[in-house]
């Protein structure tokens, strides 16, 4: 099973919200929780979902025909 933002946020004792903005570079997250948090994916193997952040987005991959 993937690791999720839950997972991470587990270990890091924060909340789902913090770890997002910290894997995003967010400003309001303080440096140390950025690296912290992090460095814990990098560590869980963590691997963002295309079709999650697509969503977040608002991206869609759009294919047409025209005849």
């Amino acid at each position: 099973m993937p690791i999720s933002i839950y997972d991470i946020a587990k270990k890091a004792k924060v909340s789902p919200s913090t770890v997002s903005r910290a894997l995003q570079d967010h400003p309001r997250i303080g440096e140390d929780t950025r690296k912290k948090i992090q460095a814990l994916a990098k560590e869980m193997d963590f691997v963002p979902n295309a079709v999650a952040q697509s969503l977040i987005n608002n991206k869609r991959g759009r294919l047409g025909w025209c005849w």
